[in-house]
C-alpha cells in the first residue's frame, strides 16, 4: 500500500495570499438573516450580479464578473424530535457542500479558487476543508500512485467577528484529520 499517496493533500492550501482566482466560494458562517443580507449584497455588488441574491437558499452560483461564485450559507437547525439527534448538523452540511464542490470545480478545470470565510466558526472551516479532501480522493489514482496537478485554494478570512482565525496550524491540524479519515477509507477500500 502506497501511504504516501493517500497522505498526501488534493489540494494546495494557501491563507491570505494575493493570487488572481479564476472563482469564488464564500462560506456564510452567520445564522441572522439580516447579517446575510448585507453579506450578499456585498459579493453581489464585488461580482457583478444585477439581481438579488436569495438568503433563503443555502446554495447559490452564479458566474460573475470574475468567474464562477458559489456561496454556502449557515441556517439556523430547528431541533424538532428526538432531541436534535436525527436532524443534520452544521459540520455534516458544511462537509458535504465542500465536497459537493470538487467535481465542479474539476469539471470547469478550476486551478486558482478563493474561499473566503464570513463569519465561520472553527466547526464550519473544519468542515468545508475537510469536505474539500475528502471529495478530491480518487482509490485508482491513490492506489495506481497517479499525480494529479493539485488546484490551489486561498483561503481568506473576510470578516473578523466572531470568526476563528485562519492560521497555518489550525490548517495543519484540519489537514492531520482529513488525512486520518483519508487512510481509514483507503485501508477500507483495499
Amino acid at each position: 500500500m502506497n501511504v504516501q499517496a493517500v497522505l498526501k493533500s488534493n489540494f494546495q492550501f494557501l491563507i491570505n495570499t494575493n493570487i488572481k482566482a479564476d472563482s469564488y466560494v464564500y462560506i456564510l458562517g452567520s445564522t441572522s438573516q439580516v447579517i446575510k443580507k448585507l453579506q450578499l449584497k456585498e459579493i453581489a455588488e464585488r461580482h457583478g450580479c444585477r439581481q438579488p441574491l436569495n438568503f433563503l437558499k443555502r446554495t447559490i452560483n452564479f458566474i460573475g464578473i470574475s468567474g464562477p461564485v458559489w456561496i454556502l450559507q449557515n441556517f439556523e437547525i430547528k431541533k424538532a424530535m428526538h432531541f436534535g439527534l436525527l436532524e443534520e448538523s452544521v459540520y455534516s452540511w458544511f462537509r458535504d457542500q465542500g465536497g459537493a464542490l470538487v467535481p465542479q470545480l474539476k469539471s470547469q478545470q478550476l486551478e486558482k479558487v478563493e474561499l473566503n470565510f464570513y463569519e465561520a466558526s472553527e466547526v464550519v472551516i473544519r468542515a468545508v476543508i475537510i469536505g474539500l479532501e475528502l471529495a478530491g480522493y480518487n482509490f485508482l489514482n491513490t492506489y495506481n500512485k497517479v499525480n494529479l496537478k493539485n488546484p490551489m485554494l486561498n483561503l481568506i478570512l473576510t470578516s473578523k467577528k466572531k470568526s476563528k482565525k485562519l492560521s497555518n496550524e489550525l490548517l495543519e491540524n484540519i489537514k492531520i484529520e482529513a488525512t486520518a479519515i483519508q487512510l481509514a477509507r483507503h485501508l477500507v477500500n483495499l
